[in-house]
Parts: structure tokens; C-alpha cells; sequence
């Protein structure tokens, strides 16, 4: 079969559509989730408050090997029907924004705004909407899904959208987990734009603009955003 056929079936399958019915209906739910751990600070190598967090709410929907190890990484498993491979579904808990930034989110219509909205604490909230949908929906999978909350990404890095630098060079010996959501690149239309502003579509990848401060659309999306 193939990759087009089998997109083509799982779109047609009931409880895909199940899926995105789940997602729509707790959309709220969601755009809740993003507000609570984008005000939870998270600067690079301080993750511990946020990562805290988001290992309770992996917890609290019932997935098994709910752990956070010795770097910081958190993580819970959805177990598959079994012989499978193991599929990581990751977003980043730390941001590139200092210590001592205001992180409290001010929302305008369909827009969140703060400091690492979007760069990741977004996605973090939708795999948490995708594992529920997936739930409420029935839909089991083959491979074991892993669902990640790692640190590190912002040890050394210059923030694209908003030009904020946080370098870690000297002491950053942590490593991230590969993965296929922070692979993904945006960037506003200056790199010294002082945030970022994006919305997206299902037809088309997210478009950025520099807005002041760093923002993203709450409009129901079906996948993460991008990092």
C-alpha cells in the first residue's frame, strides 16, 4: 500500500474522525493546557518546575512508565498491541527566555501572547490533546508511542523568532532526544523582530510575522506547531 492509500484509509476510518471530533470538542481544554505551563517558567537548564508538571498531567491520564530521568527528560509510554517499534512524539519544556522573564499569557481573540508560547510549550499541550483524542477514540496503534517532554533544547541558541540569545556553551553536556516536531523551523521576518505572531491552516504550514510579544493562534489545529 501505498503512503498516499494509507493516509487516504486512516482519514476515512471512523475513528479518526472520532478523533478530531474529541479534539475540536476539548479544544478549551487545550488552549487551558497552554496557558498553565507557558506561565511556568522554564528557562534552560531550569526546566524542574515545568517538567514537574507536565509528568503530573501525563500521569493523571493513566499512561504507564510515567517517569522523569536523571537529566530531566519526562516521559510516559501508551503501550501498542505489541511487535512494534517504539514511536517518540516529543516537545521541548524549556524555552530560550532568561530567568526572571514575565511568562504570564495575555490572550487577544484567537491569540495567545507570551514568551515561548508557541516555541514549544504549544506542542506540549496538543500531544496531551492528541493521546486523549486517541483514547476517547479507540484507536490503538502497533508500536508503543512515547510521549516526551525533553530539556536541553534551548542550552545554546539564539531564539528565530525573537532574536533572545541563551548561551550555555561552556556547560551545555546534555543531550535531547531526536524529534520529528523540533526538526521543523519557523522564523519571523527579522530575526530581531522582538516575537513572533503565527497562525496555520490545514492547507498550509504556519506563516509567521513579527507582532510583539511572542504569540500563537489558538484556532484548533490537528498537529503540534512547529518549533
Amino acid at each position: 500500500m501505498t503512503a498516499a492509500a494509507t493516509i487516504a484509509r486512516i482519514l476515512a476510518d471512523p475513528r479518526f474522525r472520532d478523533a478530531v471530533a474529541t479534539m475540536t470538542r476539548e479544544h478549551d481544554r487545550t488552549v487551558a493546557d497552554i496557558v498553565t505551563l507557558t506561565e511556568i517558567p522554564s528557562p534552560p537548564f531550569a526546566e524542574e518546575r515545568r517538567a514537574a508538571a507536565y509528568l503530573e498531567m501525563l500521569r493523571a491520564h493513566g499512561l504507564e512508565e510515567v517517569e522523569r530521568d536523571a537529566i530531566g527528560n519526562v516521559m510516559g509510554r501508551r503501550r501498542g498491541s505489541g511487535n512494534g517499534r517504539t514511536v517518540v512524539v516529543a516537545a521541548h519544556l524549556d524555552t530560550v527566555f532568561p530567568a526572571g522573564t514575565d511568562v504570564r499569557v495575555r490572550r487577544e481573540g484567537t491569540k495567545l501572547y507570551a514568551p515561548g508560547v508557541g516555541d514549544d510549550t504549544r506542542s506540549l499541550a496538543v500531544n496531551l490533546a492528541f493521546l486523549r483524542a486517541m483514547d476517547a477514540a479507540g484507536i490503538r496503534t502497533r508500536s508503543d508511542i512515547l510521549f516526551l517532554g525533553d530539556v536541553g533544547r534551548k542550552d545554546s541558541a539564539t531564539c528565530a523568532a525573537c532574536g533572545t540569545s541563551s548561551s550555555r556553551a561552556a556547560t551545555a553536556t546534555r543531550s535531547m532526544p531526536s524529534s520529528p516536531w523540533t526538526a521543523r523551523r519557523w522564523t519571523a521576518s527579522s530575526p530581531a523582530a522582538s516575537a513572533a505572531s503565527a497562525t496555520a491552516s490545514p492547507s498550509a504550514a504556519p506563516a509567521a510575522t513579527a507582532s510583539p510579544p511572542s504569540a500563537w493562534s489558538t484556532r484548533p489545529m490537528p498537529w503540534p506547531a512547529p518549533c
